[in-house]
């Protein structure tokens, strides 16, 4: 089984905000290291929103901008459900040429809070929110639907920062996978 490290690091400048980075460095089976990507995440007037990504994958730099960015309140009630539509945009550049490719498509997702758990880490145990988020991409015969199940810190240093998800593609397509955050250096805005 691989794994995937994740580092909440400094903030930077990304999609016109500074927000704070979260470094995700996947591994195979033998523990050789995949292209590594930077996501884009912070908690904003009570809501933790997701601006982007960016990866070098191969001979491309990929950039992933949510416009809008996606988000959900922290304050919200177990069973309700937060709706949103966004689009993404990947913009992939050629680190040979400069060259662009560039493509844009919708995402809708039903966010449900599940309630607080407490939720045991590498880290140490948290009081955690667990949230579904139930997520279609595309539209029509080539769109796919995803179920993330994630927790995020409800108190203290980390609150707002994701912990753990875990992904349940629908229709077998792709794997069930888990990731869990095991080190963090995080400062709160």
């Amino acid at each position: 089984m691989g794994r995937t490290v994740e580092t909440v690091g400094e903030r930077k400048s990304f999609a016109g905000v500074t927000p704070v980075t979260v470094k995700v460095e996947p591994y195979d089976t033998a523990g050789n290291p995949s292209p590594a990507a930077e996501n884009y995440h912070d908690l904003v007037n009570g809501n933790v929103v997701s601006y982007g990504s960016i990866a070098q994958v191969a001979t491309q730099v990929i950039t992933v901008t949510f416009d809008p960015p996606v988000g959900g309140p922290v304050d919200m009630q177990p069973g309700q459900v937060a709706s949103g539509s966004t689009k993404i945009k990947t913009v992939a550049v050629s680190t040979a040429d400069g060259s662009k490719i560039e493509s844009e498509y919708p995402v809708s997702r039903d966010l449900t809070y599940v309630g607080r758990e407490t939720l045991q880490t590498e880290m140490g145990a948290f009081n955690a929110c667990k949230f579904t988020n139930r997520q279609t991409t595309g539209t029509g015969d080539t769109s796919s639907v995803t179920t993330f199940t994630t927790w995020v810190a409800a108190e203290g240093g980390y609150r707002g920062q994701l912990l753990k998800i875990h992904t349940r593609p629908e229709g077998g397509s792709r794997p069930e996978f888990t990731t869990e955050r095991i080190k963090m250096t995080y400062t709160p805005k």
